[in-house]
Formats: C-alpha cells, structure tokens, sequence
C-alpha cells in the first residue's frame, strides 16, 4: 500500500472519531517522506553526475536528447483515429521524461545539496 494511501486511512480514522490532532501526525509523516525522497535525489545525483557529466555521457545525452525530445511527441496528421495514435504520444512522453529526469538529476547536482543538508547514506535512512 502506497504512503499516500496509508495517511488518508490513518486520517480517515481519526477523523471519524473526532481526532483532529491526527492532523500533525500526518503533517510530521509527510515532512519525513518528503526528506527522505530528497535524500534519495541527493543520492541519485552521485552516481548520474559522473556517468553523464564525461564526454562520452554529454555524447551519450546528446543522442538521447535527439531520439527522444527532439522528436515530435505526437503522430499529427496522420488518418488514423485518437484512439489509435494517443498510446504512441504517450509512449514518446514516457521516453521524454527519462531524459528530463537525467537532466533534473545533473542540475541538482551541479547545484549541490541545499543549504545546512547532505546527503545521508542510506543506512542511516529514516523509515518513519
């Protein structure tokens, strides 16, 4: 069961017996997730850097940027009907969205952790 799906039950539930304060529970839950997915970014970042931030990675981006995003993402005038031609426009946003998420990941990088944050490793990684 997803995290999203568990605070709306555990909400629910409170709520239902009149547990408002449930609210900051669920407020502190989310909190947790939201470091604990940054950190994971932050972690994501150390290995994408270095394999796209060489020369043969800038090649290699470059190739995918042209395969994918400086494709057209939709069939357009093309005889067909919608429903024919929407799976292949949303098969090609889904290969757009891998290299966008390798860009993402080497800005972030570049950037660096934010102010006062590291990336922690992963044994020390709060499961709340």
């Amino acid at each position: 069961m997803s995290d999203e799906i568990e605070d709306l039950q555990q909400f629910l539930e409170a709520t239902k017996s009149g547990g408002w304060d449930s609210l900051d529970k669920i407020a502190e839950r989310v909190e947790a997730r939201r470091k604990r997915q940054e950190a994971m970014a932050l972690r994501i970042c150390d290995f994408v850097y270095p394999t796209f931030a060489t020369e043969p990675g800038q090649l290699t981006l470059g190739w995918l940027k042209s395969r994918t995003v400086d494709r057209g993402t939709w069939a357009g005038g093309l005889q067909l009907p919608a429903d024919v031609i929407m799976p292949y426009g949303l098969f090609r946003e889904g290969q757009n969205s891998i290299y966008a998420m390798i860009r993402k990941a080497m800005e972030m990088a570049e950037r660096g952790p934010p102010p006062g944050q590291t990336a922690p490793d992963s044994q020390a990684e709060d499961q709340t």
